[in-house]
């Protein structure tokens, strides 16, 4: 049976005055914020950083010395590549920029176990994408790793939690794949790693689990910074309010809890961007140890159309002023893409992603497995049923 549209429209009517009562405090919201930013903008970096409490005890961000160098008033830093007013022109800049430097990037999917088997087991699986940007200097390879019952238990508790323990298992396999890249001796070029997400566990509560996506990310900071490569995380939409975590401290008020920084900061032209902040986050970085300072972010008009995107990075680009070449890199990336994303991020997520066509042959690989191996391994009769008439 269909979605009934005359249920759907009943049901929304009956919520009618909480969605309105939503958008009047997101209003709210989003009008002190854009008036305490207009502010914020005539202070110096100095200024700023001392309102804030300095960087230890600052809350959202801070800034960096780019903050003095951005036009004043302006919460953006202008992009003149000076390219023409053509695609073809655009993509002749892009290739003049990505020209002696090499790409990484890593996606993954992801393979939950199913109730409907009378056996547990989830799967993994990672795509690097690897571009010299010169004729066959490219490469892609896949990691696809089997996650038993065995593995899908928490550690100390013995809790069944498979749907986070197979999240952590993409997340670290990811993670690492970089970390691995990263790491390469051999490498003679320019380097830019590319994450396709955040460098901030902000998302994890469980404690078990999170010291492990901390130490994960925290490998791979140490080793950007070690080897002098840096990793960018592109996050595409991005939920974060570190600005305006900022922005209300400044004048002692409530950060905000429903506008994001994409939503107040100001349009911007194409390609314009943010000057870098480090973050300074109060939930999402207290166990990063030493690097619980050592993230850093912009937001870069990505994209005509949509939100600014969300690059973090480590605070050692910003000090060893690279900021402005990773961040040409991501643009040349998105203008070989042609849609506001990273064309290597998403040549990696085309090479991991697994259909449902992918699922289904994977279960029935593992029932092939199991009968050849006398494992008592089978559909629920409910789940074949379905299977048969859809």
């Amino acid at each position: 049976m269909t979605l009934s549209r005359t249920k759907v429209i009943e049901a929304l009517e009956s919520r009618r005055d909480d969605f309105l009562t939503l958008d009047q405090a997101f209003a709210r919201e989003l009008g002190d914020l854009r008036r305490g930013s207009s502010a914020l903008r005539s202070l110096t970096a100095a200024a700023l950083g001392d309102a804030l409490g300095g960087l230890d005890e600052a809350e959202g961000a801070f800034p960096t010395h780019e903050w003095d160098t951005t036009p004043d008033g302006s919460w953006w830093r202008p992009f003149a590549a000076g390219a023409g007013d053509t695609h073809e022109s655009w993509r002749a800049w892009a290739m003049r920029t990505l020209t002696g430097v090499t790409t990484c990037a890593v996606d993954g999917s992801q393979i939950y176990p199913s109730p409907d088997w009378s056996i547990d087991v989830g799967a993994v699986q990672v795509g690097r994408f690897v571009n010299g940007h010169a004729k066959d200097a490219y490469s892609k390879d896949l990691q696809f790793e089997a996650i038993p019952a065995t593995d899908l238990f928490d550690a100390q508790s013995q809790d069944y939690r498979p749907r986070e323990l197979v999240d952590l298992r993409r997340f670290e396999t990811e993670c690492a794949a970089l970390t691995e890249w990263i790491e390469d001796a051999d490498a003679d070029s320019a380097r830019l790693a590319i994450f396709d997400g955040s460098l901030i566990a902000s998302f994890v509560t469980n404690p078990t689990y999170r010291a492990r996506y901390v130490a994960a990310v925290v490998r791979l900071l140490e080793a950007s910074q070690a080897h002098a490569v840096p990793v960018v995380g592109y996050i595409d939409a991005s939920r974060a309010r570190d600005l305006g975590a900022m922005a209300a401290a400044v004048r002692n008020l409530e950060p905000p809890r429903r506008v994001t920084d994409g939503v107040w900061l100001p349009r911007a032209p194409w390609g314009a961007r943010t000057p870098a902040f480090i973050s300074a986050r109060s939930k999402g970085l207290e166990d990063y140890g030493a690097h619980e300072r050592s993230v850093a972010f912009v937001y870069l008009r990505a994209s005509s159309r949509r939100r600014p995107a969300r690059l973090e990075f480590p605070r050692w680009v910003v000090e060893a002023d690279r900021t402005e070449w990773m961040t040409d890199v991501v643009r040349a990336e998105i203008v070989a893409q042609a849609d506001g994303y990273p064309y290597a991020a998403e040549t990696a997520d085309a090479l991991a992603v697994l259909t449902q066509a992918d699922r289904d042959r994977f279960h029935a690989l593992f029932q092939e497995f199991a009968d050849r191996h006398g494992l008592d391994a089978y559909l629920s009769g409910k789940s074949a049923s379905k299977r048969r008439r859809r």
